[in-house]
C-alpha cells in the first residue's frame, strides 16, 4: 500500500510539473500574440496630399504612433528627422517647382518598418518671413478700449504656418503657458489679469515652415476702469 502511494504521489508530482510548463508556454504564446508587428500609418500632413508648398518649406508627416528612425527614400534630398508621432523633412536644395513624390521609410521602436507616399506640387521657394494677421488676433493687434475682466488668453495670429514661435518679452511681465497650432500662438495667463487704462505687448520671434525669420510686436490697450 505505501508503495501504492509513493508511486502515486510521484505521478501527481509529475503530472503538476508538466501542467506548469504547458501554462508557461501559453504565457509566452501570448506575448508573442500581443507583439506589436504593425507598423505605423499616416495620419496626415502638411502640405496635404494634393496640396501646393513651397519648395524650400519643410514637409511634416504625422503618423498613428512614435517613429524612432526615418530616411528619405525619394523625392528629394535633406534631413527627415521623426519627433514622437511627427516626421519633419526639410528638403536641401530646395524642392524643384513642379509635382513631387516624396517617399519616406518610417520605424517604429518595434523595427516595424514601412514606406509613406506623399504627392503635392512645390512651387518658388519662399523668401518671405511671416507677419502678423492683426484682424485674426485676439484681441486684435492694435486694438484700444479693450474690456480686460474675464480675459484667460491672448490669441496671436500669423499670416502663414510657423515652424516655430518664442515669447520674447511681455509688458506688463505675466506668467503663460503657450501653444502653437498652424499659424496661431495662444498664451493662456498664470494667475494673471490684464489691468485697466494699460497697454499689452508681447514680442514673438517667428519661424516660418520654410525657415523665415521675423521678430514681431503684438499689443493692444484696455479701457478705463468704469466710474
Amino acid at each position: 500500500m505505501k508503495r501504492f502511494l509513493r508511486i502515486f504521489a510521484l505521478l501527481m508530482a509529475a503530472s503538476m510539473l508538466l501542467w506548469i510548463a504547458g501554462c508557461g508556454g501559453d504565457d509566452d504564446d501570448d506575448d508573442d500574440d500581443a507583439a506589436d508587428s504593425t507598423p505605423p500609418a499616416l495620419l496626415s500632413s502638411t502640405p496635404a496630399a494634393g496640396g501646393t508648398q513651397a519648395g524650400n518649406a519643410a514637409v511634416t508627416l504625422t503618423f498613428d504612433e512614435n517613429v524612432t528612425e526615418a530616411t528619405v527614400v525619394s523625392g528629394g534630398t535633406g534631413a527627415a528627422v521623426p519627433a514622437g508621432t511627427v516626421v519633419t523633412f526639410t528638403p536641401s536644395p530646395a524642392l524643384a517647382a513642379g509635382a513631387v513624390t516624396l517617399v519616406i521609410s518610417v520605424k517604429d521602436a518595434a523595427g516595424n518598418e514601412t514606406q509613406a507616399t506623399l504627392s503635392f506640387t512645390a512651387t518658388t521657394p519662399d523668401t518671405t518671413p511671416p507677419a502678423l494677421d492683426s484682424a485674426a488676433c485676439v484681441p486684435a493687434d492694435g486694438a484700444s478700449g479693450i474690456d480686460p475682466s474675464g480675459m484667460t488668453e491672448l490669441v496671436i495670429a500669423f499670416n502663414e504656418d510657423l515652424a516655430s514661435a518664442k515669447v520674447t518679452s511681455t509688458d506688463p511681465e505675466f506668467r503663460f503657458t503657450d501653444k502653437l497650432e498652424g499659424g496661431v500662438l495662444t498664451l493662456t495667463f498664470l494667475q494673471y489679469s490684464p489691468p485697466n487704462e494699460t497697454t499689452v505687448a508681447v514680442g514673438v520671434d517667428a519661424t516660418d515652415m520654410a525657415g523665415n525669420t521675423t521678430s514681431a510686436e503684438y499689443s493692444f490697450t484696455t479701457m478705463a476702469k468704469e466710474e
